[in-house]
């Protein structure tokens, strides 16, 4: 939920398409304090792909997503 968000509160602003940087910021929080932690390297590799694309969404942002999406279930 952190990296796309619900239908009502979307980490991708509607309009600008442009990421939600106090989520940007969360993770970094995240990073910083548990830095051996599984959700950390999910983060600093969406951090890095959200980087390489504007902070946009993107098609490169939403297949790292799916790929993430399927390996959950």
């Amino acid at each position: 939920m952190l990296f796309f968000g619900q239908e009502n509160t979307p980490s991708f602003d509607w309009e600008t398409k442009k990421y939600n940087t106090e989520l940007i910021v969360l993770m970094n929080k995240i990073i910083e304090k548990y830095p051996t932690a599984r959700a950390t390297t999910e983060f600093r590799q969406f951090l890095e792909i959200l980087r390489s694309e504007n902070v946009e969404e993107t098609e490169k942002v939403k297949a790292y997503w799916k790929k993430v999406r399927n390996r959950k279930q």
